[in-house]
């Protein structure tokens, strides 16, 4: 803003000199003076318009940021109402609920036939303590005893079980029982409802899992029992197949002692052929007797007859 009101003078100054130079005249030097003025002057023109436009956008921006704060405020103003009437709500309330001086202060009538529910301790496992609700007389939602001298033992969905000084448990559905005993106890329908949902979804999944299971453990026999039974086809095909090669063997055995057998016998016809032959073409024995009847003593026998020399 000071440049701007700077260059803003200095203008001024120069179309004054200007102004004077042409009514009084001026010298060349002064002439040269006045053109050096102009251009000063249209560079201060120029920056002027420069700090003019600069000076626009800073006024939108300006605006605009003057325009968020205000809508901040009013936000931050509604919030400090609404703050307000809450404050003013709850002061209202505790109000409410603080008796008034000199008012009634006894506790609400019970429903007719109703009997509070009063926390007593139980024995617990082993040694341990438990807290729970004792009630004298259970009502049910249309006013009937339900057991009586009773402790609640726990909820199981929608149930709630109750044990009996001297009888088995018993088992109440939520919409059964008078619903005054479940506020007394802390406990919600809508709760208790929800869980028996969850517990039936449960059942659904692990009857769901338990089929699956089933399948599986049938189709695992089926598997074995195929398995089983193919074995006994296998260990069978074996058995009839060493018992063809032990047939077989023995058959090659016999046809091996059969050929011993007839190799020996053609053996011996031939050993006896052989001897046989060998008699035929023996010739007859020689024998040389000195005491022959001539005293020559050179003759010879042959095939029983006796020849001389």
């Amino acid at each position: 803003m000071d440049d701007s009101h700077d260059t803003l003078m200095k203008t001024r100054l120069s179309l004054a000199v200007i102004l004077t130079c042409i009514t009084l005249g001026c010298s060349s030097s002064e002439h040269d003076k006045v053109a050096d003025l102009e251009a000063k002057l249209a560079e201060g023109q120029e920056q002027t318009a420069k700090l003019q436009a600069t000076l626009a956008t800073a006024s939108a921006s300006n605006a605009e940021i003057n325009q968020k704060l205000e809508q901040l405020a009013s936000t931050l103003s509604s919030v400090a109402n609404q703050r307000n009437a809450f404050a003013a709500e709850l002061e209202r309330l505790k109000a409410n609920q603080k008796p008034s001086e000199g008012a009634d202060t006894q506790p609400p009538k019970l429903p007719e036939g109703i009997e509070m529910p009063q926390l007593v301790e139980i024995d617990g496992p082993g040694n341990t303590k438990e807290t729970t609700f004792y009630i004298a007389d259970l009502k049910s939602s249309a006013g009937q005893s339900l057991g009586k001298a009773l402790t609640l033992s726990q909820t199981v969905g929608r149930r709630l079980i109750f044990r009996q000084k001297d009888g088995p448990p018993i088992a109440v559905d939520v919409d059964a029982l008078h619903p005054f005993f479940l506020a007394a106890m802390n406990l919600s329908a809508e709760n208790l409802k929800a869980q028996q949902l969850q517990l039936d979804e449960k059942k659904r999944l692990q009857d769901i899992a338990g089929k699956e299971n089933y399948a599986r453990k049938v189709a695992a026999e089926n598997l074995a029992a195929r398995a089983n039974a193919e074995m006994e086809i296998r260990k069978a095909a074996i058995q009839e197949e060493q018992s063809q090669k032990a047939a077989q063997i023995a058959l090659q055995a016999e046809a091996i002692r059969n050929d011993r057998l007839r190799a020996e016998a053609a053996m011996r016809q031939a050993d006896a052929a052989m001897q046989a032959a060998q008699k035929e073409s023996t010739p007859s024995t020689i024998i040389l007797n000195q005491n022959t009847q001539n005293g020559s003593g050179r003759g010879f026998w042959f095939n029983g007859v006796y020849y001389p020399r």
